[in-house]
């Protein structure tokens, strides 16, 4: 199986983070504490924080990556 290079990787992850953010943000309706979903700076800060997380996780994988190259 061929491996993405660590900076694809990073971006595909974060992409696909990202994406998953953007669809599930509807199934907030389903809560009585969040704001309306025509808010946009929540939906801003929302999408942020899955973009974050996105990054973190592709940063982290491609580094556990390039250690296990390493070995």
């Amino acid at each position: 199986m061929k491996l993405l290079p660590p900076a694809r990787a990073f971006t595909f992850v974060a992409a696909a983070c990202t994406g998953v953010g953007v669809l599930l943000y509807p199934t907030t309706a389903l809560s009585d504490r969040t704001p309306e979903l025509t808010d946009p700076v929540s939906f801003l800060l929302w999408l942020s924080g899955h973009l974050l997380y996105g990054a973190v996780l592709g940063r982290l994988l491609a580094g556990a990556r390039a250690r296990t190259r390493l070995e």
